[in-house]
């Protein structure tokens, strides 16, 4: 497995391409219209597997984000998008945001437990659900066919100063993953793991993150650092389900 680079893969970053995505964008930065029909597609199986089933829920939009929305991606960048859904009548469901997002994020694993992955060209689309947009750099309305946050090559951040910001937030999410180990156990364990996951990846979306805040959350995938903790929890849940059933 290649050795993580912090240096190289923070210049990577902050480095633009030239135009566009080509696989999603034409020469006016507008979607090939084949392609936002087949993320559409993609994304209605989700809706009619998630949403659609619990009355009161209504999707506001479906976006592009990410890097492939912008000019900061790889050529084996998944393509990011996003089902904005927003809790109109459903009397049984909390309507704040930070509880929703939850409930949406189990939900969305549930989706996947049952074996759906999208690809496009061996590019994996990977559909998120929550109650905003994730505004960064660039989004882009496959519902409604247009920009809501025009893409820009410029970030004006220096590569010091990310490496100084994304050492010191990985070392705050290390040390509050150190205390919940020692502090809790078994079923507990699991569900702080995964609230602490859920957190994490969606980035403190309350808290309208930065675009060092969105970077950060790229290195952390790239250094291997969130998906252990997703795993983690639900290695907890079953040794405490295994440890329940034998005391049983």
């Amino acid at each position: 497995m290649k050795t993580f680079n912090l240096e190289e893969n923070i210049k990577r970053l902050l480095t633009p391409r030239e135009t566009l995505a080509p696989w999603l964008f034409d020469e006016n930065n507008q979607m090939h219209e084949n392609m936002r029909l087949l993320l559409l597609r993609y994304a209605q199986k989700l809706i009619e597997s998630v949403i659609s089933p619990i009355e009161g829920l209504e999707v506001t939009d479906i976006t592009l984000t990410g890097s492939s929305s912008g000019y900061f991606y790889k050529n084996n960048s998944d393509i990011d998008m996003r089902v904005e859904v927003h809790n109109e009548s459903c009397q049984w469901l909390a309507k704040d945001r930070e509880h929703m997002d939850k409930f949406l994020a189990t939900q969305l694993n549930g989706f996947f437990a049952q074996g759906y992955r999208f690809y496009f060209e061996r590019r994996f689309i990977d559909i998120k659900i929550s109650t905003q947009q994730i505004d960064f750099a660039s989004l882009y309305s496959v519902k409604y066919k247009k920009w809501l946050i025009e893409p820009t090559k410029e970030i004006n951040i220096s590569e010091d100063e990310m490496k100084e910001y994304y050492t010191n937030k990985k070392k705050e999410i290390l040390d509050e993953l150190e205390k919940i180990k020692k502090k809790y156990r078994g079923m507990d364990l699991g569900a702080e793991l995964n609230d602490f996951f859920v957190r994490t990846v969606l980035r403190s979306i309350k808290n309208h993150p930065t675009m060092k805040d969105y970077l950060t959350f790229k290195l952390l995938n790239y250094e291997q650092i969130l998906k252990p903790i997703g795993a983690e929890s639900i290695r907890a849940y079953s040794r405490a389900l295994q440890l329940k059933s034998t005391n049983s």
